[in-house]
């Protein structure tokens, strides 16, 4: 099964066995591949081995720092349900709307941490309502400025 990665063979098969040792007392698990996202709001399931304190940190594509959610004390089990999962905005720490992209997370249950990426696609309602307040005031600031040169 291993002889396929040829001379790395022993060290994938040392991981392998050593993932497989971890078992429920690994690293917290993201439980589902799809990031569920509606609007702005995604939610991020999840699975925590044993009771710890649960943090989210999320960060845009160059690594800088967007928001941090502290999901406080879970005891082990599944996250996995909309009540249950946890919840994020699509809004930086400041309380802003972040664009779209690909953003990672890590997700840290007590001493365990893993890292993951949410595709986020905020393009909704609220969103285009924040957009279209920031076209109208760039607007009307452009027409103060034209009204002022033409009376000068």
């Amino acid at each position: 099964m291993f002889r396929q990665f040829g001379r790395f063979a022993p060290l994938v098969l040392c991981l392998f066995a050593i993932v497989i040792a971890m078992g429920s007392c690994g690293p917290p698990k993201q439980t589902d591949t799809n990031i569920y996202s509606q609007g702005t709001d995604v939610r991020i399931p999840y699975e925590v081995p044993k009771t710890a304190a649960v943090t989210i940190t999320i960060y845009d594509p160059n690594g800088t720092l967007v928001r941090k959610l502290e999901l406080g004390q879970k005891t082990a089990g599944t996250y996995k349900s909309r009540e249950r999962a946890a919840h994020w905005d699509g809004r930086n720490a400041r309380g802003k709307l972040v664009p779209r992209g690909t953003y990672s997370y890590t997700l840290t249950a007590g001493e365990f941490s893993v890292l993951r990426k949410i595709v986020h696609n905020p393009y909704h309602e609220a969103f285009a309502e924040e957009m279209s307040a920031k076209i109208k005031a760039e607007l009307e600031d452009r027409r103060k400025r034209t009204k002022q040169e033409s009376e000068e």
